[in-house]
This record gives structure tokens, C-alpha cells and sequence, in this order.
């Protein structure tokens, strides 16, 4: 069933799509301008209702990212890149499927997850939103200055965007970024296990398909490994002697929260599992995302672990129950390889 509706996603008129993609065109090079840094591109086809979501997240975006080098600070505004705003952005951009797919995770439930939806728009486009979302917290305009300079700079970037000193901020995001890879790793699964049709249409599907949620794994996956990987910079520049302004040190907190909530070992056996099934996807040669998507999710690993590392060192952490979950994810890494 899950296959079929994929299908009928895929079947959108070829009109439609060539119009979508240039309103996005536009909408993209518009906003643009208005941040300081930005993703990779990725080229995906949007559903009308990832295409809105997109829209509303980034109108939201751009009027936090607004305040910046401004000196007016009406009272009656009280916006800013904070808890309450990550959660919009997520109600914004999922539906009530991946809502509850992500609740699962982010209360670190037991068992299987409820099935996600199968808007794999909807899914690229959450997760690219809480991605760019998460980065711009962990912003550095300068990683060549002083440790003192970094740490001033972005502790006055977090005053200007409004961010709270709420340490659960990077959790809920990364987790639902998290969320968002499994849900595409098993659309990916089932589409793996699927036999497709032998007609010629149902081998096309399945093959537009399967390319688009490994490009979805792959995209994300790289979103991960950027975020653990800017975490992880920030943390080596929290060392002693460096005056810390306090929203500095609430970032901090949200950041080793991160690897005490268990979220960058779950973000390990969740990109454990994206290398499961890009390993077990069959396509010919020229599908080239598969090698990419298959490195993205290694390079996630391994910047999901040194960031957990750092973070153990600063808080001389020795948690057995914690040592107990990483070598369990490190048996399943062992498992797969064999």
C-alpha cells in the first residue's frame, strides 16, 4: 500500500511539476539573500503542500533572521529562534503521521516506531527546514579567529536571532531530523523488498522511486554530519579561560544534552540502518546517489561519535549505563559490516 500511494505521488502531470519547480526557483533565490549561510542543493521535485510548508517556514525564518543589525526592538514582537519557534517550524512543515512517528522517538520509546507518512516531499522538506534551522544556531561567521572572538561573535548571534537558553533545543530538532531519515530508510526498505511490476511504467516508478528517497537519506545524513560536526566545533572552543556570555553557554548545555539524552547514539543506529538499506538497493551502474548516500551516512556516524566523545572529555563523563548503549550501537555497526 505504502508503494502504491508512492506511485501515485509520481504520476503528477508533467506540467504541474515543471511549474512547481519554478515557483520554487524563484522562492529559493528570494530568501536566499536573507541568511548567512546556507545548504547544499539538492534538486527535488516538491508536492504543493511540502512547496507551502517550505514558504511559511522560511517567511518565519527571514522575519527572525530580520532583527539582525537592527536597533528596533518593538515590544509588541516577541519572536526569535527559541524552543516554541523549532516546534512551528515542525508543526509547519510535517503532518500527523510524522508527528507521531516522531513522538516515538523523541520519548525514546521501546519497540517499533508507528508507521511515517508517505509524503517523501513533505519529509525532504522538514527535514532540510529543521536542518537550516539548527545550523543557523550553530552559525560561525570567522572559525579562523581567536577561541575568545568565536565565542563572543556567537554568543552576539544567538542574542540577535532571540534564542532562549532552553537546553532541549538541539534534541527536539536533531531528533525529528532523526525521525525523518528512518521514516525514508524504510520507505527506502520496502521499496527494496518490493517486486515491481514488469511493465514498463511500474519499472520506472520503482526506480524514480528508489533514487528519490536515497537522495532524501542521502540529504539528510549530510544535514547530520553538519550538524554534529559544527556541535562538535563549538565545543572545542569552550575551553577554560574563555569568558562565555550566557546565551554561549546555553547553547552549550543544549549541545551536551545532546549526546546525555542518548540523541547522537540514536542518530548513530539510525544512520546505521540508512546503510543498511542503501546497501541492499539494486540499480544499475549510472545510479551514482547510492555510493554518495552510502558516505554521507558514514561520514554521519563518525561525526555523530567524535562529537559524543568531546562532550564525554568536557564533562569527564564515566556513565556506565551510557558506555553499556554505546557498545550496543557498536555491535550493531560490527553486525552490519558482517
Amino acid at each position: 500500500q505504502l508503494v502504491n500511494k508512492l506511485n501515485e505521488q509520481v504520476k503528477l502531470s508533467a506540467s504541474k511539476q515543471a511549474g512547481m519547480r519554478n515557483i520554487q526557483s524563484d522562492i529559493g533565490a528570494a530568501f536566499a539573500s536573507n541568511f548567512p549561510l546556507s545548504l547544499p542543493k539538492m534538486a527535488f521535485d516538491h508536492s504543493e503542500r511540502a512547496f507551502l510548508s517550505e514558504a511559511v517556514c522560511f517567511l518565519l525564518l527571514s522575519s527572525i533572521v530580520a532583527r539582525k543589525g537592527s536597533n528596533v526592538r518593538a515590544n509588541a514582537i516577541n519572536i526569535g529562534l527559541d524552543r516554541t519557534c523549532i516546534e512551528k517550524l515542525w508543526t509547519f512543515s510535517s503532518d500527523s503521521k510524522m508527528k507521531s512517528h516522531f513522538s516515538h522517538f523523541l520519548e525514546r520509546k521501546l519497540g517499533d516506531a508507528p508507521p511515517s507518512t508517505s509524503n517523501l516531499s513533505l519529509v525532504f522538506t522538514s527535514s532540510k527546514i529543521l536542518s537550516f534551522s539548527t545550523l543557523l544556531l550553530l552559525y560561525v561567521k570567522d572559525s579562523k579567529a581567536s577561541a575568545q572572538d568565536i565565542a563572543d561573535s556567537l554568543n552576539k548571534h544567538l542574542s540577535d536571532l532571540g534564542v532562549d537558553e532552553n537546553d532541549l533545543i538541539l534534541e527536539y530538532s536533531v531528533t525529528a531530523i532523526i525521525s525523518n531519515l528512518v521514516a525514508s530508510s524504510d520507505v527506502l526498505g520496502s521499496l527494496n523488498t518490493t517486486i515491481c511490476t514488469l511493465t514498463e511504467d511500474g519499472v520506472a516508478n520503482h526506480v524514480k522511486l528508489t533514487k528519490r528517497c536515497t537522495k532524501i537519506v542521502l540529504s539528510i545524513s549530510m544535514w547530520l554530519s553538519l550538524i554534529f560536526h559544527g556541535a562538535k566545533f563549538i565545543i572545542e572552543n569552550c575551553s577554560d579561560g574563555i569568558k562565555l556570555g550566557n546565551h554561549f553557554k546555553g547553547l552549550e548545555k543544549a549541545i551536551m544534552k545532546l549526546e546525555s539524552s542518548g540523541t547522537a547514539l540514536l542518530a548513530v543506529k539510525s544512520l546505521i540502518k540508512g546503510l543498511e538499506v542503501i546497501s541492499q538497493v539494486s540499480m544499475p551502474n549510472d545510479f551514482d546517489c547510492i555510493e554518495s548516500a552510502f558516505r554521507s551516512c558514514l561520514g554521519g556516524i563518525l561525526s555523530a561519535i567524535s562529537l559524543a566523545k568531546d562532550c564525554k572529555v568536557r564533562l569527564q563523563s564515566a556513565d556506565n549505563d551510557a558506555t553499556v548503549a554505546w557498545n550496543e550501537g557498536f555491535f550493531e555497526y560490527r553486525t552490519f559490516l558482517k
